[in-house]
């Protein structure tokens, strides 16, 4: 299930929100898959907790083209110093 915009046939992810906490807790949308054409894609956030005044979903299902994932996060840090050297190609 997508919106078609209508200056385009592009198809347009459908976000759903929860009415009390105002919270994202689906998306679904059309993904091209080089397999199988275009597919259902589903992505549904959860177990939103703060970081740094910020909610952020700890939780995170996935769904597309008959494939399911479900990551599950313990930390989540904004804004930390990263080695320029992990970026270097070996």
């Amino acid at each position: 299930r997508c919106s078609r915009d209508w200056s385009s046939d592009v198809c347009l992810p459908i976000f759903f929100f929860d009415a009390e906490t105002f919270m994202l807790v689906r998306t679904t949308g059309k993904v091209n898959n080089p397999q199988l054409g275009e597919v259902e894609s589903v992505s549904e956030p959860s177990d939103y907790r703060d970081v740094n005044g910020v909610k952020v979903a700890f939780t995170m299902y996935q769904s597309a083209g008959g494939q399911n994932i479900t990551m599950k996060f313990t930390k989540i840090e904004n804004n930390v110093p990263v080695d320029d050297s992990i970026f270097v190609k070996k």
